[in-house]
């Protein structure tokens, strides 16, 4: 059965606190890992079955309790409505509670509180009531009066351990002595027990007296079911407005961690901006570097350009001034053909190659080659013409090697026939001149 009035539902979310969130073991998973942040719990609990139960209660708790704005905005259309000190003391002393004196009067909850705190009358039973409604009225003493009393106020160490023997708080005695927090604790200074150790060994002490003094214990009064009922209603409803509190704590609470959390990812967002900024400008300082460095390399390239483009000058009035020659001993070589008869005409392909350096190495090697195969007693002639040939055909890669750098990126065929024509022809005169000497 749902709990239908305030005292039951306020009754219905202490059994729940009590018996399943004390005991929740997620929360203390939750405390022991993340400690004071209530983000996790807060959205465990919005899903847990216990939660939604506690949440629903919280709702129909509301629908009994007026927010405080509105029980301020109330307060001065229920002044006139408040009961004086012998009214409240009549309706106690009938057995009604402060919710149904407020009911009666149609006051809102709560609006009796400061009267009763004010007059004393908070916790009093229906016969303590009737028995202050025939004591004669006091006449009301004076701020400096009243504070000169509060300050007289005192008690016996004997009293105070008393107190303490049935169990009341220490905080608690202190402030009910009526002096100021640092007198009191000096008087217990002064009675040795201001430290817990102290105090506990002068209770065993005294307890010990009282149980020599009192072989029997006189049994404390019991209040009937009605006086308890009486006392526990002011308190169910501290107790209701403490848990409102307690849960507008909370969800503050949470609302601050979220922006603590909000506040963090923007911290890690900016963080990661700042590293890919950074990454970029050493990127481009290496990129500048590199740069730098080949401006380094076109400026070395440009001077070795400088000598190049000399030594091509060089190299192309040669070609021009052999060229004229070859024209020359071309012409003289064609009047020696048409003259002399019986020769060798050899064909041996134009193959373009680089490296002049390389092919005059090659050049040494196959002469090399060849003096070995004319040195046996039996000489392969097969042998022989093969390595000949080779070394001729080594001989015109020389030859494009070098007119390569002379002509570069153009056809070196016909001028390397016409270098051969030249010297071949050279060659052809040199050796019709030997014919006529000999």
């Amino acid at each position: 059965m749902a709990p239908e009035s305030r005292a039951e539902v306020v009754h219905a979310i202490s059994d729940l606190l009590d018996s399943h969130c004390k005991v929740c073991e997620a929360k203390t998973e939750h405390h022991r890992k993340y400690g004071g942040n209530t983000s996790f719990i807060t959205h465990h609990c919005s899903k847990c079955p216990i939660g939604i139960e506690l949440a629903d209660l919280g709702k129909r708790l509301g629908n009994h309790v007026r927010s405080r704005k509105k029980i301020s905005q109330d307060e001065q259309s229920n002044s006139a409505k408040l009961p004086d000190r012998d009214t409240l003391l009549s309706l106690l002393a009938a057995g009604k509670t402060l919710i149904q004196i407020e009911d009666e009067l149609d006051l809102t909850i709560g609006s009796l509180n400061y009267r009763v705190d004010k007059w004393g009358l908070r916790g009093i039973t229906p016969a303590e009531a009737a028995g202050m409604l025939e004591e004669p009225s006091v006449p009301r003493e004076t701020k400096r009066e009243r504070k000169k009393t509060t300050m007289e106020k005192t008690i016996t160490k004997e009293q105070y351990l008393a107190r303490r023997l049935d169990g009341e708080k220490r905080t608690n005695i202190v402030r009910s002595m009526g002096v100021p927090t640092q007198k009191a604790y000096n008087m217990l200074k002064e009675w040795g027990i201001k430290e817990i150790d102290a105090e506990e060994r002068e209770l065993e002490i005294y307890a010990a007296g009282l149980a020599k003094a009192t072989p029997e214990p006189i049994p404390a009064p019991v209040s009937d079911g009605a006086d308890l009922a009486g006392q526990l209603e002011p308190q169910q409803d501290d107790l209701a407005l403490l848990q409102e509190e307690l849960q507008q704590e909370r969800e503050a609470h949470g609302r601050c961690m979220q922006q603590a959390d909000d506040f963090a990812a923007s911290l890690s967002d900016r963080d990661r901006l700042v590293a890919e900024l950074r990454s970029k400008v050493a990127d481009r300082d290496s990129r500048i570097a590199d740069l730098e460095a080949e401006v380094d390399r076109l400026r070395v390239d440009a001077v070795t350009a400088d000598s190049s483009d000399q030594r091509l000058l060089e190299l192309q009035a040669e070609y021009k001034r052999l060229e004229a020659k070859f024209q020359d001993v071309y012409l003289a070589n064609i009047d020696l053909q048409k003259q002399a008869a019986g020769f060798i005409q050899l064909r041996l392909p134009v193959i373009p190659a680089d490296g002049p350096n390389v092919q005059r190495a090659m050049i040494y090697e196959l002469i090399e080659t060849l003096n070995k195969s004319v040195e046996p007693a039996v000489i392969e002639r097969g042998d022989i013409m093969l390595r000949m040939f080779e070394l001729l055909q080594q001989m015109v890669a020389f030859v494009t090697a070098d007119m390569a750098e002379l002509l570069p990126g153009q056809d070196l065929t016909v001028p390397a026939q016409r270098f051969f024509e030249y010297h071949n022809a050279r060659y052809i005169q040199a050796t019709a001149v030997q014919k006529e000497v000999s």
